[in-house]
């Protein structure tokens, strides 16, 4: 497996202010969900996890949309 991209997304991470950590934490449970969706040997457990990814996708989905400009630091002044 391939993790240039994955060691620049953990450095990216580090620059970002720590009020939107709640939305990296929730893509981060989504991509454990997906990953043991893949993972699963049966059919009902796939289901199982199937289901907690697209429920966790549609939080995540709904605090996205939500989601307002924060980091007026860095602002661009016209």
């Amino acid at each position: 497996m391939n993790t240039a991209k994955l060691n620049e997304v953990i450095e990216k991470l580090s620059e970002i202010d720590e009020s939107y950590s709640d939305l990296f934490e929730e893509m981060a449970v989504l991509v454990s969900d997906i990953a043991d969706c893949i993972k699963s040997t049966h059919k009902s457990q796939f289901m199982n996890q199937k289901r907690d990814a697209r429920i966790t996708l549609k939080h995540f989905t709904r605090r996205f949309i939500n989601l307002t400009f924060k980091n007026k630091s860095k602002a661009v002044k016209h």
